[in-house]
């Protein structure tokens, strides 16, 4: 739903010294989470390439690549649906469908920014995802040298279904990232994840699958991030192959607004769902013509497939997504146009 935990920290405004080492903290952090317009810039033909990760230059020229703007916020927790889930939570994001609203939930103190869960009603029940204990995302301060390991506790988002989360964070090296936007003093955060997803039926386990992503995360405090998703057989390689590369620059401050409708944007049915191996139909609907982003994302918002990138005219639109490959679990049909967001979510068995 969300684009991942790590990528919250991204896109921070305050100058730098070139010769000095970054490093974030709490002040560092609340600036970036004042609203902001943002354009993301994403590689449309990065899978296959490999990427340079001997330093101290990390080069993003080169690509092909689609555009598209979006505001990023975060509220108070206390006038969102879920904050007698997340007492403690002191920030929440928005993600806006056309069945309503979810929230992600994040605590940020002195000590480091963490990410407490995600709620939503799906067809009109509840939708919990809560991390016990709490995963960071940063850990202050944060800079070259700063690394932990996470566990998460059993997670069941609906009945069937329990998830265990893993993680390894490192901040792996410093130098600049080169985009065609510009230039910029960078960490270099390395990512590891690893899912684990049962599903059950009449207390009989039908499916267990695993899921591995390694990305590097480029942070800066000149507006510009970036991340690459790679092979996570190739993780421990100077030039991993690539999955997927996006960057996105800071275009400036904003006013803060309401939470955003969904502004037209449908995704009126997948099927089948629950899907089994194969390919699954997606009917689309855009009150207006322009460029718009369908893609499949875990409950991270990591995009694992995109389904569309382009210009779409206004109706309804249909397109097939393959599903080989796929772990079993709980994804997310995405469709976005600028500042607005539909969802969707679809089941994957096996």
């Amino acid at each position: 739903m969300m684009k991942l935990a790590t990528l919250f920290m991204l896109s921070i405004l305050f100058p730098f010294t070139a010769l000095s080492q970054i490093s974030f903290d709490r002040a560092d952090v609340e600036t970036e989470m004042s609203t902001a317009q943002v354009t993301s810039y994403e590689a449309g033909d990065a899978a296959g390439k490999t990427f340079d990760l001997s330093g101290p230059v990390y080069d993003f020229t080169g690509f092909q690549t689609q555009s598209s703007m979006f505001q990023r916020q975060y509220l108070d927790p206390a006038t969102t649906t879920f904050p007698h889930e997340f007492p403690t939570a002191t920030h929440a994001q928005a993600v806006t469908s056309a069945e309503g609203t979810g929230f992600m939930y994040l605590r940020l103190d002195d000590t480091g920014l963490y990410f407490q869960g995600f709620g939503t009603i799906v067809q009109g029940a509840d939708y919990l995802l809560k991390y016990s204990p709490e995963r960071p995302s940063m850990k202050f301060p944060f800079k070259k040298g700063t690394s932990w390991n996470y566990t998460s506790g059993t997670m069941v988002p609906f009945e069937g279904m329990s998830q265990v989360e893993e993680s390894r964070i490192e901040v792996i090296a410093d130098g600049t990232i080169k985009t065609p936007q510009g230039e910029a003093q960078c960490i270099v955060v390395k990512d590891w994840e690893r899912s684990t997803t049962k599903l059950e039926f009449n207390g009989q386990i039908i499916s267990e699958s695993y899921t591995t992503i390694v990305s590097y995360n480029f942070m800066t405090k000149a507006g510009i991030s970036a991340t690459i998703v790679v092979d996570s057989t190739d993780e421990n390689s100077s030039t991993p192959m690539l999955e997927s590369v996006t960057w996105a620059v800071v275009d400036g401050q904003t006013a803060v607004d309401p939470v955003p409708v969904a502004g037209g944007l449908r995704i009126d049915a997948a099927y089948p769902n629950p899907a089994r191996a194969g390919d699954v139909t997606v009917r689309w609907n855009t009150r207006d013509a322009g460029d718009v982003q369908l893609a499949l994302t875990d409950l991270y918002g990591r995009v694992l497939r995109e389904v569309h990138v382009g210009h779409a005219g206004s109706g309804t639109h249909a397109e097939r997504m393959a599903l080989q490959n796929l772990p079993a679990g709980q994804y997310f049909l995405r469709l976005s146009q600028g500042g607005n967001v539909a969802i969707r979510p679809l089941t994957v068995v096996h």
